[in-house]
């Protein structure tokens, strides 16, 4: 009886065990499975980035057939649209297009200008995502950009990234099928080509204001003729991003205009001070304009792989050389009869 009752629980053993060995079969082959599942997502996410590229590369080639840009001299940075077609503005479906440029220039352009060239967009997302659109459209845009601005500058107030004595102006652009907005910081310009007329979209922040002027005096600074006029004896201009020997009269806090577009609107020029001593604004526009109509005409039969942006840029720059500026220049151009930036139709 003990023998047949220990050869039922040996034989159920050895049926658990088949059924255990054949459970460790199939968990083997499970996974082989979910490794060769692994190693198809890997393929297929590096043919993804590989896509994405391409389409950021495209999206780099759209954006460079409508914006030109040109410079003179080591002191000047722009950043004109790294990555700004995808991030971060239209995939929030913002707008249903939107660009971002800036210009920045200043001394020892690797500390600050650089910087500014290189992060103040993804700021001005960061920002932009972090507020409400309660108080209105655009005054949310007025704090990002303002936010922004102040958090570039106090990224300087570190001193292992650049000395106080060193700053930077910084100009930047933003353009929607509806507006332009412009925030600028410094003595950069941009100008907006509407018809032959000249609208300027900034004004140049320097110690020759009378509201610049009162501001810094009022709070103890001093105006000083060094060759022209300066904070402290120093500065040429009356706003910067760093500087911080100069603060608290030296301020980062940027100007903002919001300018309503129209199908008359043909091109903006964005440039740092060294076009501006020896062109007007009336100048760089007439100048603009007839570059840029000259060019629309002859793209359809010269192959240039250059757009007719890039061409007036550099039109406009030779000017200002052949008119001896003495400062270094950089230039943008922003050809707004592109398809891809004509204005909104309105209803």
């Amino acid at each position: 009886m003990e023998t047949r009752e220990m050869t039922r629980k040996a034989s159920r053993s050895r049926d658990m065990l088949l059924d255990l060995e054949e459970r460790v079969v199939n968990l083997k082959d499970s996974l082989g499975d979910v490794k060769k599942t692994l190693e198809e997502v890997k393929r297929r996410i590096v043919e993804l980035d590989l896509k994405e590229e391409q389409l950021n590369e495209v999206k780099r080639s759209c954006f460079l057939r409508i914006v030109g840009s040109s410079n003179s001299g080591s002191n000047c940075a722009f950043n004109i649209g790294k990555q700004r077609l995808a991030k971060p503005f239209d995939v929030r479906r913002i707008f249903v297009f939107k660009l971002f440029f800036e210009i920045v220039g200043g001394a020892n352009v690797a500390l600050v200008s650089n910087y500014c060239a290189n992060e103040l967009c993804g700021i001005v997302a960061e920002e932009w995502e972090r507020g409400s659109s309660l108080d209105g459209w655009n005054k949310r845009w007025e704090i990002a950009l303002c936010k922004a601005y102040e958090r570039a500058d106090n990224a300087f107030k570190d001193e292992a990234l650049a000395p106080k004595s060193v700053g930077s102006t910084a100009l930047v652009l933003i353009v929607s099928p509806c507006q332009i907005i412009a925030a600028n910081c410094g003595d950069s310009r941009a100008v907006l080509c509407r018809g032959a007329q000249a609208i300027p979209l900034t004004v140049d922040q320097k110690p020759d204001r009378a509201d610049e002027s009162e501001r810094i005096t009022s709070s103890g600074g001093r105006i000083l003729n060094w060759g022209c006029l300066r904070v402290e004896g120093i500065l040429s201009m009356s706003r910067a991003i760093g500087d911080h020997d100069l603060k608290p009269w030296v301020i980062s806090v940027p100007e903002v205009t919001f300018t309503t577009r129209t199908k008359e609107d043909e091109c903006l020029i964005l440039a740092s001070d060294g076009l501006w001593d020896v062109l007007s604004n009336d100048d760089v526009v007439k100048l603009a304009r007839k570059e840029l109509r000259q060019r629309h005409r002859l793209a359809g039969a010269n192959k240039s792989s250059f757009p007719p942006a890039w061409h007036v840029s550099q039109h406009v720059l030779k000017q200002a050389l052949d008119a001896y500026s003495l400062d270094n220049i950089s230039v943008i151009v922003v050809d707004l009869k592109n398809p891809k930036l004509k204005p909104q139709e309105k209803p």
